[in-house]
């Protein structure tokens, strides 16, 4: 994009065509589609007087779940992006929830809150919100879920946490995959690497030996 207004929080379509992200140039953020390969500006999607932050389409193209500011903080609100003007609250609250994420099979979401006075990871059935877990236990941010569903990471401080997802909305308890992921970080399309915004002093190299093994060790069946 080059508005000079602020554009932000990309959201890539599942078939890879569009991008979805939100953009200031009315004020306040709004969602925004741009459809790649083409010579097209970027088409507004939805727009209200409050700030909105994309976050996660589901699997099958038809929804996309976003932060919406409140008084207090941010809910969770999904759109159809068939009609973007059918929206509904998925979370709101008086406690401040962020980072929503569709699973694989597109049956869950996985997002944080601060309801237990801390950030937490949790989950909850979708579209109808009749099972909600919580999959954290020592705090938890920006849940992200493995491509082939069997698994959900997210930050923990600077450790990237995992968990197992055993079915019928159970899930294992969190174990650490690294340990000094400072920075930001992504799980790569075929699940087999994380990529991360290092932070390290200029200068310094850090040799890892016999990596595969422990990352064997660490994630069981790899």
């Amino acid at each position: 994009t080059f508005d000079p207004a602020w554009d932000g929080y990309p959201v890539w379509t599942p078939d890879g065509s569009r991008i979805l992200f939100g953009s200031e140039r009315r004020g306040h953020s709004d969602i925004y589609e741009l459809v790649l390969g083409g010579s097209s500006e970027p088409r507004l999607i939805y727009q209200d007087q409050t700030q909105k932050y994309p976050s996660s389409i589901s699997p099958d193209g038809h929804y996309l779940a976003f932060r919406r500011a409140t008084e207090g903080g941010y809910d969770i609100w999904v759109l159809s992006l068939s009609d973007p003007e059918n929206l509904q609250p998925i979370l709101a609250s008086p406690y401040n929830e962020g980072g929503p994420a569709f699973s694989p099979d597109g049956k869950w979401l996985a997002y944080d809150s601060d309801e237990s006075g801390r950030k937490q990871v949790y989950v909850v059935a979708f579209p109808e919100g009749s099972v909600r877990r919580k999959v954290s236990t020592g705090g938890g941010l920006s849940p992200m879920w493995s491509a082939d569903g069997r698994a959900l990471y997210y930050d923990e401080g600077t450790k990237v946490m995992r968990v197992d997802v055993l079915g019928n909305g159970q899930f294992s308890s969190p174990r650490v995959l690294f340990d000094d992921a400072v920075g930001n970080w992504k799980l790569m399309p075929d699940g087999k690497g994380i990529i991360i915004e290092g932070q390290g002093s200029p200068g310094k190299l850090r040799l890892t030996l016999n990596w595969r093994r422990v990352l064997e060790q660490t994630v069981p069946g790899l």
